[in-house]
């Protein structure tokens, strides 16, 4: 009796720490799952076409610009399984303003270059805390300039025209913590010409680098 008593505390014994085990392992393993869950992600990086000193042209006169190239873009992501996100991506490509004195009066000027993106990443390699993927999404580019002059002449101008523009990339995830992620990315931005300059050009093709902050739920 007393044997089977021994032998029931080790049974309950051992039971207990295959439970604790086997809980330490799916906390683990539910710390790294993405499978229907979603995010919002913010992201910062430059592009490698930063247009300095460019020369705009108003009634014979020039002024000029500087841009350090700076991309921001708010993203939301939805892992369908443990490989697959579909995304939405709303980026500031591109924007400046500018405004100063000329013979006539004044004036100030603003654009910006705005992609609306949907696509999804593709995850390399199995559920882990490094989540290598490639990108590709696509989607209309928002380009909006306006004009204002105040003087002899008046006048207060915008102008909004649509091209198509594609991204094509990869990058790394880090999951930190079962709400937090970070990640790296690299690609390229591919758009078509706008029908009129915005900003001075007509197209802002180029490669794009940049480092993004997520709160998974």
């Amino acid at each position: 009796m007393k044997r089977l008593v021994r032998y029931s505390m080790l049974m309950g014994v051992a039971l207990m720490v295959f439970s604790s085990s086997a809980e330490a392992i799916s906390r683990r393993s539910s710390k790294f799952s993405l499978r229907q869950r979603s995010q919002i992600e913010l992201r910062f990086g430059v592009r490698e076409d930063t247009y300095i000193d460019n020369d705009y042209y108003f009634d014979g006169l020039v002024w000029r610009r500087a841009s350090n190239g700076l991309v921001v873009s708010l993203g939301f992501n939805h892992w369908t399984d443990e490989t697959t996100a579909i995304n939405l991506t709303v980026k500031a490509l591109a924007t400046d303003f500018d405004d100063g004195v000329y013979d006539f009066g004044i004036y100030d000027r603003s654009y910006s270059v705005v992609p609306i993106l949907v696509g999804f990443r593709k995850y390399l390699g199995p559920a882990s805390g490094v989540r290598p993927y490639l990108a590709v999404s696509a989607g209309p580019v928002i380009g909006t300039e306006t004009t204002s002059l105040a003087g002899i002449e008046v006048l207060d101008e915008t102008l909004t025209q649509a091209a198509a523009g594609a991204y094509f990339g990869g990058g790394i995830d880090f999951i930190v913590g079962r709400h937090f992620m970070l990640g790296m990315n690299a690609g390229y931005n591919l758009l078509s010409d706008f029908d009129v300059p915005v900003g001075g050009h007509v197209n802002y093709s180029g490669a794009e680098f940049g480092v993004g902050f997520g709160l998974v739920f």
